[in-house]
This record gives structure tokens, sequence and C-alpha cells, in this order.
């Protein structure tokens, strides 16, 4: 990578945009159950849980999509806590492995109710697993709190031991939220020295009204300075080495979100949607999975049409923006609560990228850097 690599230059790296794909990604929300009480969630709360009827159907229609050969399945248990309809998350894994069609399988968990049982599991099918985390104790347990105030942190770390014990492929993302965010590389370091892992990820805050949000620029600062650190111990942030990836081998890097075209969202309640942020009651940005016999057909419907069409290249403020081929313009739910409309970027995403891109150049020449091929097991929640 060119050690002049800048915004300015970013569309002579010859990097090529890709307008569409196909769904290669389902998020199944299993329940929407949690016992954790995390005042920043984003899902919506309840306690429907997915029955087998409305898996299988939803697995059905999303084997039976046809794939371009270059794409590959994936199914991502989500809730709630997937891991407390844990039976239906087998039959599911047992039902797919049956039908002979190849699928890989992700879980985003909260960690706490992890055993050994469930890891064992998780070893043997492959589920690759990602435990969300706020940072070390201290940090961890002023946000993810149970419903009677008490902090979750030794039980998640419990998890993470267990499924280190089982050699489960798995991941810690850190969730960055007002008690964190500007304390990212301490809280990094710290994960680092307890769980010993080789690689991180991390999730941006989802807009919500009333809660504060993120400052894009001194986000993507704090990040580049953990990423510096990290690199002297050979542990790297999953979403900035994607970025140096796409650099080297001249491709646009993974999206942020793959509502626009990248996955499908299906829910307790029976509907399939492009985001897992809305209200079931939202019929709007919802599709009856009774009303539909293909995958294709859901798709024709909105809101995947109008998600679909969400598009650096159709938004006229990222037109000319130099960071056009490494960007899609960041969280399309996070531009609808902020300005009504899918169709406008966020500004807080616009300025977290752009500093970013400023600064790969320097990392990417760093004498410690190499190119991680173990990324592929972080996941993105």
């Amino acid at each position: 990578m060119p050690s002049s690599f800048s915004l300015g230059n970013v569309r002579s790296v010859g990097i090529t945009l890709t307008e569409s794909v196909s769904p290669s990604t389902l998020f199944l929300m299993l329940t929407r159950r949690c016992n954790l009480d995390c005042s920043y969630c984003c899902v919506p709360a309840g306690h429907a849980k997915m029955n087998w009827k409305t898996a299988s159907r939803v697995i059905d229609l999303f084997l039976e999509h046809p794939l371009p050969e270059s794409q590959k399945r994936v199914i991502r248990f989500f809730g709630g806590e997937p891991l407390l309809a844990f039976d239906i998350l087998q039959k599911v894994v047992e039902y797919v492995e049956g039908s002979g069609i190849k699928c890989s399988f992700a879980l985003v968990t909260n960690g706490t109710t992890i055993d050994h049982e469930k890891a064992a599991f998780l070893a043997k099918r492959k589920v690759h697993t990602a435990v969300s985390v706020d940072g070390p104790r201290y940090m961890h347990d002023r946000g993810r709190t149970y419903k009677n105030g008490k902090g979750s942190f030794r039980e998640v770390a419990n998890g993470i031991h267990i499924l280190q014990k089982h050699n489960v492929m798995h991941c810690i993302t850190l969730t960055l939220q007002k008690h964190n965010i500007h304390q990212i590389s301490v809280a990094m370091d710290k994960l680092l020295k307890d769980f010993k892992v080789t690689s991180l990820s991390y999730s941006l805050p989802i807009y919500q009204e009333g809660i504060q949000y993120y400052d894009g620029e001194e986000v993507a600062k704090e990040l580049l300075e953990a990423q510096f650190r990290l690199l002297q111990k050979g542990v790297f942030i999953a979403e900035l080495s994607a970025l140096i990836l796409s650099l080297v081998r001249g491709k646009t890097p993974p999206p942020y979100c793959g509502g626009t075209g990248g996955h499908v969202v299906a829910i307790p309640e029976g509907k399939l949607g492009p985001c897992y942020c809305f209200s079931p009651d939202e019929d709007v940005y919802w599709v009856d999975l009774r009303r539909v016999s293909t995958l294709s057909e859901a798709l024709q419907k909105n809101p995947f049409i109008e998600w679909a069409s969400r598009s650096v290249l159709t938004m006229a403020r990222c037109k000319n923006c130099p960071a056009i081929q490494l960007c899609d313009g960041g969280c399309p739910f996070n531009s609808l609560r902020k300005y009504g409309t899918i169709y406008k970027p966020d500004d807080n995403y616009c300025a977290f990228i752009k500093t970013l891109i400023r600064n790969l150049g320097e990392l990417g020449t760093s004498p410690n850097f190499q190119i991680p091929i173990h990324r592929r097991y972080c996941i993105r929640v």
C-alpha cells in the first residue's frame, strides 16, 4: 500500500465499486428475550421466541435462494440473547447440515449463559462466536447489567474462557457507548490482557433519541491509537485490517451495513426485513413471511427495494466524496432516525471514515503490520 495514501488519492488505487449484491447472510433472531438490561440496546425488547415452524420456513427460503458462486451463505444467530433459545439454534444447525447445502454459522452473544455443553456444540459445529463486551470490568459493568442492576462482567469472562477451553472460533467485540467511547485504547489493551485474543472488533453506536451519539473524528482517532498499540503485540482490529486489505486487493471493503442488499433479517414474529432495529409493529419495514413463496419474491417488495437502492452511487452528497470507494454511507437506520430518510449519509460516520482513511497509510506502512489472515474469525454485529 502506498505510503502517500490519503483522501486525495483514494480514487486512484484501483478499487472497483459494486452497485448491488444478492443477500448471502441471514440474521436469524431466535428470541427477543434477554437476561441483560443494557440501556443502549437498539433491539426492541419482548418475549417472543421463534418457533420451529417459522425457523424452518425461513431456512428453506434462504437455502433455496440462488447465489453467485463467489458468495458464501452465512446464518447469524441473533437476539435478544440467542442462547436463551439454544434448542432452536441446535435444530437449525442440524437441519442445515442435513440439507447438504454449504453454509457457515455465526453467533452474536452477550456471553453470560455459555456453559461447557453449549461451547462443545459450537466447537463441533464450527459456529463462529462473537462475544459483546464493553471493556474491562469497571467499564463493562456500567453498561451491561442484569435487570437488578448487577454487572455481568464475571459471567461474560467465564463464558469467554469456556469458549477458549473448547477451542471455539471466537472474537471479542467492543460495544462502543458513552461510558467507554473515550477510552477505546485502554479498553482494548485490557481485553487483550484478560483474554489473550489475536483479534478484536468493535461496533459503533446506534442512534437513539435522548442517548448521546458519537463524535466520528474522535472515535476514529481513538481506534487508530489503539491499533498502533496493538500492532506491537501482533493483534488487529478487524474492521481496520479489512479496510487495508481492500486497498491491497483493490476491492471494496465489507459494507458497514448489509441491510442494503447483503443480508436479510428474520424475526420471531414471522417477518422478514433489512434491519433488526425496527419494532415488529412497524409494518412498513417488514414483509410477512406468510405472503411470500420465495425469498426473491420478498426482495421485490418494500422495504427491501428501497434499502437496496441506497448506495454511495445514489446519494447526491457522496458522489464527489474522495472516500467513496471505501465507504457505503454508514448505517441507514441511523440516517432514518436522525434525518427522516435513508438517502442521506450519516454525518458522524462521514467524519469517522474520512479520519480513518487519512491515517491508514501510516498504519499500513508500519514495520509491525502484516496482512492478518485471522480476521475472518471476527463477526460484525
